[in-house]
């Protein structure tokens, strides 16, 4: 979850807090908002896309795809002082999606792929709406 300065929350969703599917046509991670002023039901901000699992950067053995909600959504950051106002860093982690793998003896060491995002709310769910961290504009646009 995001810090209490803002008025819009966003979470991660996969196997921890949402059903993993056991089959490819599933429903796959996603991140989640909720408006902390005016309530309502949560809402999805994005879905993580799974497209890249057995594609041609997947390098380990296996050949089926995973389930989908098998890769994560994870360390929802608040990023709103160095990009502005809505913007949170997102990691994907792709634990099917293998981008390197390595023979030690006995032992495969594989290293998985992943993603770091910038994720820009606007609109409705929560962009316009948030708040920054507690600085307030003055009725002339100046900060109180």
């Amino acid at each position: 979850m995001i810090g209490s300065t803002c008025s819009a929350r966003i979470a991660g969703s996969a196997q921890a807090t949402s059903e993993i599917s056991t089959s490819t046509t599933g429903t796959t991670a996603r991140l989640w908002g909720y408006d902390l002023k005016a309530g309502g039901a949560p809402f999805v901000i994005a879905k993580v896309d799974q497209s890249a699992d057995e594609g041609p950067t997947d390098r380990d053995a296996a050949t089926a795809k995973a389930n989908l909600g098998a890769w994560e959504s994870s360390g929802v950051v608040d990023a709103s002082k160095a990009f502005g106002k809505g913007a949170f860093l997102v990691d994907i982690q792709a634990g099917s999606l293998i981008v390197e793998e390595e023979q030690r003896g006995t032992l495969t060491y594989q290293r998985e792929g992943g993603q770091l995002l910038l994720v820009r709310l606007q609109g409705n769910n929560g962009g316009d709406r948030h708040e920054g961290h507690g600085k307030k504009e003055g009725k002339k646009g100046g900060k109180r």
